[in-house]
């Protein structure tokens, strides 16, 4: 019964409620008839945290979660204080240079102590200066103040122009989109696009900054490996007396390549041998012609020859077979020789196959020159084994002091060869200004404003004011 009477009251009193309703409606359309319009420009920026095209310097892929958090360290760095002051200097530049600027102050704002104690084209300096050198505005400097009072009569403020702009990453994609609001479309297209080059500039500034305190880390990390392997290379030479570098093959591999040429030798020592014996045979079966004959003095012409060839050889030998103008000597002596053989006997005592007592004497020599010289030649070689063999009975009493500084020299050429490395990778880095930051939608001014709350907010008042 009680509800009854409420809505038999309610029904009774309609005019008056539906008139509230219509009166609060109409209110707050009135109220709300000077609303401020907002137009939102978007710049879209391509990172290549997930898809990069781009020749890379380095090898390494970067994970999911990398790049998630590359993401983040952007956004912040878009929304600091740092990147987003640069935008608030380029808009006041804009507005204190430019014919068309885009905000317009009230007459009640330009007789403002904050508009009329700054000097136009000092402050125009000072944001210059800061742009310059990207840095903040502070408040404990009285000129600077001043121009932090005056961005907020313009409305690019810190806070203003962090609470306009919106920086977030498209989802499941390599994009993040840039959005700023206000109340000329203008401004905002401006404002969107200016903060990634800003963003870029501040980037790149920061990264240099690192790099070069990276690449000086790294330098000198390398100059302290490069001289800890010249100390301990140093102390293997004074300790083992050898040069590591230089000690590139074993001794057991150099005399095992000995004695292989050692048994050539020897092998061609008996057939020189064997040589001289069949020369010697046949000059003692040789029998001359009756009809040949040889006189007194071509006889002892011959024979200084021989002794001059045999005396020449002698001391080429004695000298250790280096002297090339003994061995010359020898080789002209032993032609004349030839040459006055055959020039006094009239071609020699010859057996019936053509061949002369000379020719056979002359292979004589020459065979006992080559078996003289083999001989010096396996003397020489196994002085030489021995020597070897020495040297590798000595270092194995050594081997444990050796074998403790080889091991420090080659890790601390490996660590050196890695600190290089590092180094080397840094400034190839550094030098190739990787950026992959690419602006693939520019921002443009909106066409229609945000959609608008009035509607909203009149049907609110009115539905508000029947339930009251």
């Amino acid at each position: 019964m009680d509800l009854v009477y409420v809505f038999r009251v309610l029904y009774e009193r309609k005019f008056i409620l539906i008139a509230s309703a219509i009166i609060a409606a109409a209110a707050a359309y009135f109220f709300t008839r000077n609303e401020k319009k907002f137009y939102r420009s978007t710049a879209q920026l391509s990172t290549g945290y997930t898809i990069n095209d781009d020749i890379q310097v380095g090898g390494k892929e970067t994970s999911l979660y990398e790049a998630d958090t590359k993401f983040n360290n952007d956004i912040i760095t878009f929304t600091s204080p740092s990147v987003t002051t640069l935008l608030s200097y380029q808009l006041i530049l804009h507005d204190l240079q430019s014919k068309h600027p885009f905000t317009e102050l009230s007459e009640a704002q330009k007789k403002s102590p904050v508009y009329t104690g700054v000097n136009k084209d000092s402050a125009i300096q000072i944001f210059k200066d800061k742009l310059e050198t990207m840095t903040l505005l502070t408040s404990y400097r009285p000129d600077e103040k001043k121009m932090i009072e005056f961005l907020k009569l313009y409305g690019y403020d810190y806070k203003f122009v962090q609470r306009s702009l919106s920086v977030y990453r498209l989802q499941r994609t390599d994009y993040i989109q840039i959005d700023y609001i206000s109340q000329n479309p203008e401004l905002s297209s401006f404002a969107v696009n200016t903060i990634f080059s800003e963003f870029i500039r501040y980037y790149k500034y920061v990264r240099s900054t690192k790099s070069n305190e990276a690449i000086d880390t790294l330098r000198s990390l390398m100059e302290k490996k490069r001289q800890e392997l010249s100390i301990k290379t140093g102390t293997y030479i004074n300790e083992a007396g050898v040069d590591p570098t230089i000690e590139s093959t074993s001794k057991l591999e150099v005399i095992a390549n000995l004695e292989n040429m050692l048994a050539d030798e020897k092998k061609r020592l008996t057939t020189l041998n064997a040589n001289l014996e069949k020369v010697m045979r046949r000059i003692n079966d040789l029998k001359p012609e009756s009809n040949t004959s040889i006189s007194t003095g071509d006889n002892m012409e011959l024979l200084t020859l021989r002794k001059q060839r045999d005396d020449t050889y002698a001391e080429y030998v004695r000298t250790g077979s280096t002297n090339q103008a003994l061995y010359q000597q020898y080789l002209d002596l032993k032609s004349k020789i030839q040459k006055a053989a055959l020039q006094g006997s009239g071609g020699g005592i010859r057996l019936p196959t053509g061949t002369t007592r000379l020719d056979l004497m002359d292979q004589k020599a020459d065979a006992e020159i080559d078996i003289q010289t083999s001989q010096k030649n396996i003397s020489e070689i196994e002085k030489r084994i021995a020597s070897l063999k020495g040297g590798v009975r000595s270092s194995a009493s050594q081997s444990a002091t050796a074998e403790s500084l080889t091991k420090e020299v080659e890790q601390a050429n490996k660590e050196y060869l890695e600190a290089k490395q590092k180094y080397n990778d840094a400034i190839d880095i550094n030098s190739s200004s990787v950026n992959n930051f690419r602006q693939i939608l520019f921002g443009q001014p909106a066409l229609d404003p945000e959609p608008s709350k009035r509607k909203l907010i009149v049907g609110m008042a009115g539905i508000a004011a029947l339930l009251t």
